[in-house]
């Protein structure tokens, strides 16, 4: 028995590779169905519909005796949680 063929005989062959390889155009083609038909799945799973959520907002008001309106304003007399 020569060396090459006990390498070729303890080399193994992946029947799903080999035809995966000698068919390329088949396989990018259930590729593209397989997409397809998970894209199909995910658009047509029921949504849950969303109940209204209110965000709560704090106001603060402060009084700063001898400030202008605008200096009060401008250092933010609302605070958002």
């Amino acid at each position: 028995m020569s060396l090459s063929s006990r390498i070729q005989k303890t080399i193994r062959e992946f029947k799903p590779t080999s035809w995966a390889i000698d068919n390329r155009t088949a396989v990018y083609i259930i590729a593209i169905l397989i997409s397809w038909w998970g894209y199909n799945r995910f658009m047509t799973l029921p949504k849950e519909q969303f109940p209204d959520i209110v965000v709560p907002t704090i106001s603060v008001t402060t009084v700063y005796v001898g400030n202008s309106p605008s200096k009060n304003n401008s250092r933010g007399s609302a605070v958002r949680v």
